[in-house]
């Protein structure tokens, strides 16, 4: 009788080894089969942003003109853990967590990151930790509710930057010049088109390529 048992327990342990064995090597060949490209990709481009984001994009780039505007980088793109011991861990936590816009100096430093929330919102649990995490590292975080507009340009900056400053009326008013510098050469455009150049007018490289130039001004 204990003999019985003994070679049933042996059967069931052995049925339970070849069970496990048969899935792992199962999994080994679902990974083997990933790792291989295919030939041809299941897979179609999209749009980086959606409506509402690029709208967002297009503001931050309006009130942020000297700095560079990055869509969906990755948190672990611009921190770095304190113990490299502790890098993986940290990597595989932190790795699938990115804001919608990260806003960089030309320099390549983070001045902010701004997350644009969809239509069903952003659990608090979320917006938290990129929070504190963020505002750890010294970098302003700012979360666009459904619904809601963005602060005044000047706030935004003023949160972002750490100064109190005027640059974003001076921006304004830089924009405004512009504007009416393009106005005028148009209209000096006009004259010269409607009265011809003089015969005795050579041509000047100054002068030459000014249509492209002119052109290729940001308005």
């Amino acid at each position: 009788m204990l003999l019985a048992v003994v070679l049933a327990a042996i059967a069931a342990f052995w049925l339970l080894w070849r069970s496990d064995e048969g899935k792992a090597q199962h999994h080994a060949h679902a990974a083997r089969k990933l790792r291989v490209p295919p030939e041809q990709w299941p897979l179609s481009a999209r749009p980086v942003l959606n409506t509402l984001e690029r709208s967002v994009w297009l503001q931050l780039a309006h009130i942020f003109p000297e700095s560079m505007i990055m869509v969906k980088m990755p948190i672990t793109r611009f921190t770095v853990p304190r113990r490299g011991e502790e890098a993986r861990d940290w990597f595989e936590m932190l790795n699938s967590l990115y804001c919608t816009f990260t806003i960089c100096s030309d320099e390549g430093r983070v001045l902010g990151c701004v997350d644009v929330a969809g239509p069903s919102g952003v659990s608090a649990a979320h917006s938290n930790l990129k929070h504190q995490l963020l505002s750890q590292c010294g970098i302003a975080y700012f979360l666009l509710s459904p619904g809601a507009a963005l602060p005044p340009a000047e706030a935004l900056r003023s949160r972002f930057l750490g100064i109190h400053d005027s640059t974003a009326s001076d921006l304004a008013r830089l924009q405004q010049a512009r504007q009416q510098l393009h106005k005028a050469l148009d209209r000096k455009r006009n004259i010269r088109n409607d009265s011809g150049p003089a015969s005795w007018q050579q041509n000047d490289s100054f002068l030459a390529p000014f249509d492209s130039r002119h052109n290729s001004l940001s308005r």
